[in-house]
């Protein structure tokens, strides 16, 4: 199933503009959206960050409709790339385990 033509003319467009700078490398670009875009899952967060712009893991696993391993694995790749980023600790309760909850932001 193939995306409707207005958003392919606006994924077009943007990728367009990101080339008009000179000093984009294609081969890097296209490794880093083929990185991005491996999965869904990896796709699906990737793009609710760029809409949202920051968001913690709960209410994107509760958005989206994700695993929580899933969602927490897909996180530490982006992550690990260079695409996003820890904004800040959120406070919590004191609890026994489970991991420390965390505002997610794209790379600025």
């Amino acid at each position: 199933m193939f995306p409707s033509s207005q958003i392919t003319r606006k994924i077009v467009e943007a990728y367009r503009q990101v080339l008009r700078d000179s000093s984009v490398d294609l081969v890097e670009l296209a490794e880093v959206s083929r990185k991005i875009f491996i999965g869904l899952d990896t796709g699906l967060v990737f793009l609710h960050l760029c809409q949202e712009g920051e968001i913690n893991s709960g209410v994107l696993m509760e958005d989206l409709g994700l695993p929580e391993s899933s969602t927490y694995r897909v996180l530490k790749m982006l992550q690990d790339m260079g695409v996003i980023e820890v904004i800040r600790l959120l406070p919590h309760k004191p609890r026994k385990g489970g991991p420390r909850r965390r505002l997610w932001g794209i790379m600025r």
